[in-house]
This record gives structure tokens, C-alpha cells and sequence, in this order.
């Protein structure tokens, strides 16, 4: 998503009042029974009964909420239609950052109870001249799909000796990189600074402060 923590919350926190995703201010990872049998219903008629693997992720002792997840088994395209034609009554107009939002919930949630991908990694040493030396690792064949019918992966082409140089540019880059959102939650959960419902609020200030 190219949202900012704040509008993200914002979105998520009208997907919550309109029934569309239990509590968003988590971090909970644990997937109740409920929300397994949604999962059950939408890839059994949807994907296939074969790709239905259905996990916990967290036990009771992570507190009261769960994961956040649909509340339905409708993915973003039938959610729409479903709204659009008044079935579904929403705290708030829909708009496309808020369908966004959900299709990632949504994808993320059904992924996490479908079966494991098997896939093809290939790990490659690239020298130029004797000079510059590089490595290249990535998925180059998706075997068996799994989870990434609904999640997919990015995958690289096979190489193919011998290569040839098209191109040659120089840049330095920084051995430390820039903190993204995500870092910055993680370490606010290791240091104890703030809540799940706080976090966005906290990135938003620091944000605006440089």
C-alpha cells in the first residue's frame, strides 16, 4: 500500500464499523474457528477443497482479539458488487483505497490457510572484470502454487551462460538502511513504546516532525 500509517488506519477503522474486518488495532496473529470456517467456505468453492490448510497462527494467550481478517468469505470484487448493489450497508461510501485495504486483508488472510507453495530458488555469483562481484538470489519457477494463487510472489528469469554486459553504472549505497513503518513498529514492540491501537499515531508525528 501507498498509504501513510494514519490514512491506513483511518480506512481500516471504517472497514471495522461497516462489519467488514474484526478489530483492526491488533497485533495479534492467532485465527479463531470462526474465522477458519470462513476461510474453509471461500477456498473449498473458490480455489479448490485440495487448498484448504488450515492453521492457528497464535494461541488464546495473545489476548482477547484475534487476527485481523474478512468477516465474510467475499473477496474485493464480489464485496463491490455486493455494495454496489445495496446488499451490504457501510459505515461510510466505499472508495478504492478502502477496497485496496480489504483485497490485502483479504488475500493475506485466505493465504495464511492455504496450502504451502513449492518453488525453485536459484542463488547466482556474477563477476565483472575480476573487479565488481555480486550476488543474485530469487524464485525463478513457481512448482507447485499454494498460497500464491491468492498471494502471489515475484519470480526472476533463469540465467543462461554466458552472460553478456549491457550495461554499467556505478552507485554507492548505504550499508545502514532507512528505517521503513514496519521497522519502526518493530522496535517500538521490542522497546515496549506504545500500544498496536497507538502505532499509527506514532509514525503520523514522526513523520511530520523530520
Amino acid at each position: 500500500l501507498k498509504f501513510g500509517a494514519q490514512e491506513t488506519m483511518t480506512l481500516a477503522q471504517a472497514l471495522f464499523e461497516s462489519g467488514l474486518i474484526t478489530y483492526h488495532r491488533t497485533d495479534s496473529h492467532r485465527v479463531s474457528n470462526v474465522g477458519i470456517r470462513i476461510a474453509k467456505e471461500y477456498i473449498t468453492q473458490e480455489i479448490g477443497e485440495e487448498y484448504f490448510y488450515p492453521r492457528k497462527w497464535g494461541t488464546e494467550a495473545e489476548g482477547a482479539h484475534e487476527c485481523i481478517r474478512p468477516t465474510r468469505p467475499l473477496n474485493v470484487e464480489r464485496l463491490r458488487t455486493l455494495i454496489e448493489e445495496g446488499v451490504i450497508k457501510t459505515a461510510e461510501t466505499m472508495t478504492w483505497r478502502h477496497y485496496k485495504l480489504y483485497q490485502l486483508i483479504f488475500n493475506r488472510f485466505i493465504a495464511s490457510q492455504m496450502t504451502p507453495a513449492k518453488i525453485k530458488r536459484m542463488k547466482a555469483r556474477i563477476k565483472f572484470n575480476e573487479v565488481v562481484e555480486t550476488e543474485i538470489e530469487g524464485i525463478t519457477e513457481i512448482v507447485e502454487p499454494g498460497f500464491t494463487i491468492v498471494q502471489p510472489i515475484k519470480t526472476i528469469p533463469k540465467l543462461k551462460e554466458p552472460l553478456s554486459v549491457v550495461d554499467v553504472k556505478f552507485k554507492k549505497i548505504p550499508t545502514i538502511s532507512l528505517y521503513t513503518q514496519g521497522d519502526v513498529v518493530e522496535l517500538m514492540k521490542k522497546r515496549g513504546i506504545g500500544r498496536p491501537s497507538t502505532y499509527a499515531t506514532i509514525i503520523q508525528t514522526l513523520l511530520e516532525r523530520g
